[in-house]
């Protein structure tokens, strides 16, 4: 069980302070962190989650926020501590939710850290994202990919087989997000490449290192 002492509390308003350590089987170790009344969770390079102020995700959602009224539904692949939630119902949306998450702590740590209305809207699944998307069969009006090991975006993420199950997996006006880190231009280049082909719609906005993609089989507003 996650919890906090009131020294922690206190703490925490200056700085972030971990609550939690997991060895990871990708990862030398995953950190549960809280700080100024959002909970965190990091890697040794990156950080994966950071309540409702994550900022790629609050980047992509702005940019569709006039989509969003008709999100419904939506998969997750990736959540870390379920920011997308998070950030979604401080803009006041409620939509039915799929959580794809590989490592079983991640799940544990978010769903005693999610609000529990929350809770209610949300299915989580422990799986690895690429065999879940082979398999899966269902539609949905937003998908986000939010996959990393560190700061590496899994090769498999913007390969087309993987993409192709994603434009499958949206109804006719969804919209997929995906969160990428440019580590290797040559590597960005072939991404972006097989992403455009799968989805001619495609908008880039440059973060930094990160590109957040928003694609759809028509053209984002």
């Amino acid at each position: 069980m996650v919890r906090l002492s009131i020294w922690q509390k206190i703490f925490s308003q200056l700085f972030p302070v971990r609550v939690c350590k997991h060895k990871d089987a990708r990862l030398p170790y995953i950190e549960l962190y809280y700080f100024r009344g959002q909970w965190q969770l990091a890697t040794p390079r990156a950080m994966y989650s950071d309540g409702h102020r994550y900022r790629p995700l609050r980047i992509a959602f702005e940019q569709i926020k006039k989509q969003l009224p008709q999100v419904h539904d939506m998969l997750m692949l990736g959540t870390g501590l379920g920011s997308a939630a998070m950030i979604l119902d401080k803009m006041g949306y409620h939509p039915t939710m799929v959580f794809v998450e590989m490592d079983e702590t991640i799940i544990e740590w978010a769903k005693e850290v999610l609000p529990e209305r929350q809770l209610e809207k949300l299915t989580m699944v422990a799986a690895d994202a690429e065999v879940y998307m082979q398999d899966n069969t269902h539609q949905y009006d937003l998908i986000v990919v939010d996959v990393f090991i560190n700061c590496t975006v899994p090769d498999f993420v913007t390969q087309k087989h993987f993409l192709t199950s994603c434009q499958k997996a949206l109804r006719p006006e969804g919209i997929m997000v995906l969160n990428y880190i440019i580590e290797d231009k040559a590597h960005w280049q072939e991404a972006i490449s097989n992403i455009k082909e799968v989805f001619p719609q495609t908008d880039i906005n440059e973060t930094g290192v990160n590109r957040i993609i928003i694609s759809g089989s028509q053209k984002i507003q």
